[in-house]
C-alpha cells in the first residue's frame, strides 16, 4: 500500500501502484457500467492462474516437504518444528 497517495488520480503517475491499488482499480471497473476491458480480463486470468499455482506448490509443501523435515528431525532426536 502506497502511503504517499493523497486523494487524486495523479497519485498513479507519481508513484508506482501496488497490488492492492491495482485490485481495487480492477474492482472499481467492473463495478462500471462498461465493465472490464479485454487487457484487465487478462490481468484477472493471469492473477488466477497465478492464485492456482500458488496454491499447488503450498499444498506440495505441505504434503511432502512437512513431513519429511519431521521425519528427519525424529530420526536427530529433535522436537518437530513445524506441525501438520
Amino acid at each position: 500500500m502506497d502511503v504517499y497517495l493523497t486523494d487524486g488520480n495523479e497519485d498513479l503517475n507519481r508513484h508506482p501502484s501496488q497490488l492492492y491499488q491495482k485490485l481495487t482499480a480492477l474492482y472499481d471497473k467492473n463495478e462500471s457500467d462498461l465493465g472490464p476491458t479485454a487487457s484487465e480480463l487478462e490481468v484477472n486470468k493471469f492473477y488466477h492462474q497465478w492464485i492456482e499455482q500458488s496454491q499447488a506448490s503450498l499444498k506440495e509443501f505441505d504434503e511432502k516437504d512437512v513431513p519429511a523435515f519431521n521425519d528427519l528431525l525424529k530420526s536427530h532426536h529433535l522436537i518437530l518444528a513445524i506441525q501438520p
